[in-house]
């Protein structure tokens, strides 16, 4: 249609002048500008294309970054307010390792009760009465539970042995339960000699007591020994080994025990 309007718009004249030759020239005007704006329209198209895809690349990089630093918030609050890692649960977990820890490499204790389980210190004063330290009763059931415990207690006859086992039986120390000591390992002896005697044979890793006499005695043969003091003169402390620890109650020597309200209110 272009072509037939410049046809009919050239002056009279025109194209039996120029021929064949003025034709061709218009036909490949005509076919340059075509072309060219064809061309124009394509290039156009392919960057609005371009520019598109780009901002939808840009758009979903950004939309996964984003995804992952909240992935990683949670992940990183999951770690941080887990309940396991609360405050209490670490104290719990903590003074349990405590008392374990303090007991690593140890598998026998002999226990001596007078001074240390029961209040009376001495084997007169137990053919009276006896009474149970509260704090102790939980302790010693909570160590058997980690090593073998033999409690030796020194008598002077029947009646004080009838007393030791009555006290320590009605506190559950004795049995065969976990927590509890086998009514085997309840030794007595009649004399001091015998609590060393005792204590030489079973080799134990710690030995406890509450009369510094038979500790000065056994600190030649054992590794480890522990002096419940209370009150004791300081030449009797002083003539102690390297290898005597002293401690005003059976409980402090053990510091990462925790006893519960309920017993001590008993």
């Amino acid at each position: 249609k272009r072509i037939l309007a410049v046809f009919s718009s050239a002056p009279p004249g025109t194209l039996p002048t120029t021929g064949i030759l003025g034709l061709a020239l218009l036909i490949f005007g005509y076919y340059r500008y075509n072309r060219s704006e064809n061309r124009n329209t394509s290039q156009r198209g392919l960057t609005s294309s371009s520019s598109s895809s780009s901002q939808q690349r840009s758009s979903n990089n950004s939309s996964s970054s984003v995804g992952r630093d909240y992935t990683q918030t949670l992940v990183g609050s999951s770690q941080i307010y887990s309940p396991s890692s609360s405050s209490s649960s670490k104290n719990v977990v903590l003074g349990s390792q405590s008392l374990a820890s303090q007991l690593n490499g140890v598998k026998k204790i002999v226990l001596v009760v007078q001074g240390t389980v029961l209040v009376e210190r001495t084997a007169e004063e137990v053919e009276i009465s006896t009474t149970i330290v509260p704090e102790a009763q939980e302790l010693v059931k909570e160590l058997s539970k980690y090593v073998e415990i033999y409690l030796v207690a020194h008598v002077l006859g029947d009646i004080g042995q009838a007393f030791v086992s009555t006290a320590i039986e009605a506190a559950g120390i004795l049995g065969n339960k976990p927590g509890q000591i086998k009514p085997h390992r309840l030794l007595f002896c009649q004399k001091l000699e015998g609590k060393i005697s005792f204590s030489r044979q079973i080799e134990p890793d710690i030995h406890i007591d509450g009369h510094p006499s038979t500790v000065k005695e056994l600190k030649r043969f054992l590794p480890r020994l522990v002096l419940i003091h209370n009150g004791l003169d300081d030449q009797v402390l002083e003539s102690l080994g390297p290898n005597v620890v002293l401690s005003e109650s059976l409980v402090k020597f053990f510091p990462g025990f925790k006893p519960s309200t309920t017993v001590l209110e008993n």
